[in-house]
């Protein structure tokens, strides 16, 4: 089934472009983190093999990135951020290693990955529509929680890493969102478990959601772009109120309505 969004959920996507909070999240656009991946800190992972048509083809690990603030500009912003630093790869045609600084520049999402490749080329980044199925899925299947399936589970944290590049390569206007089919796909056989799990996840959304988490970028035009989170506290009047979580930064989500629940800031 191709997702598509409805009318109403393209008049709050529009509605989000033209009147996204001021200082809604302990990050602005233009914002800068240094940060290092320590030993073990891409975990928990799974074995993936994916390609991206006529761009990339990746064979390796996929799943959570915790990374290790060194720094940031402005400078009272590190006390701020979680620890880790909880993020997903969003732009698979460059890396980053172990135990190197890297510096990357808080964007919107709809604005990365930076530079991008086909079909994301230049500095375009994907787009809004895309931005809002991300947003949708991490409202969906996306915690903060570490006992949760998502840290430790490599099954499940491929799979949503899996639909996050799936999210993010693939042509939606011509092919729906599953794995084995499209501009992005898996090479896996159709059974793998993340590949089976990822699926279900992209085959979840619908374009109706709530905004439980905020999302951004962390841009760096020479490495890797990853996407980071900040869940969002819900008042009495429905408003959503982000406040840190422990995953990272964030886009505001779209939604209508919600429930009130707690934010976490995960240690360790």
């Amino acid at each position: 089934m191709r997702v598509r969004l409805s009318g109403m959920l393209l008049c709050a996507i529009a509605a989000f472009l033209s009147s996204q909070p001021v200082n809604a999240a302990p990050v602005s656009i233009g914002d800068q983190i240094t940060v290092r991946l320590p030993n073990g800190g891409y975990s928990p992972t799974a074995s993936v093999n994916v390609t991206v048509s006529g761009v990339k083809s990746y064979s390796g690990s996929a799943g959570v990135f915790n990374w290790d603030v060194q720094s940031t500009n402005p400078s009272g912003l590190q006390s701020e951020l979680p620890d880790p630093l909880i993020a997903f790869c969003i732009e698979l045609t460059q890396h980053v290693g172990y135990n190197n600084n890297y510096t990357y520049t808080i964007k919107a999402v709809e604005d990365a990955p930076l530079p991008g490749s086909n079909p994301i080329p230049g500095t375009s980044g994907m787009g809004a529509v895309k931005a809002a199925h991300l947003t949708e899925l991490y409202d969906r299947f996306y915690t903060d929680s570490p006992t949760d399936a998502l840290y430790t589970s490599g099954t499940e944290a491929a799979a949503f890493q899996l639909a996050i590049w799936e999210i993010v390569y693939e042509d939606i206007d011509t092919y729906s969102f599953n794995l084995g089919t499209g501009d992005f796909y898996s090479n896996k056989a159709p059974t793998n478990a993340a590949t089976v799990r990822a699926n279900e996840m992209l085959g979840a959304l619908s374009g109706s959601f709530f905004r439980s988490w905020d999302l951004f970028a962390m841009s760096n035009n020479s490495r890797q772009d990853h996407l980071i989170a900040f869940e969002r506290e819900i008042t009495t009047t429905g408003e959503p109120i982000p406040t840190p979580a422990a995953a990272g930064l964030g886009l505001p989500l779209l939604g209508l309505l919600g429930i009130t629940r707690p934010s976490r800031r995960r240690t360790g």
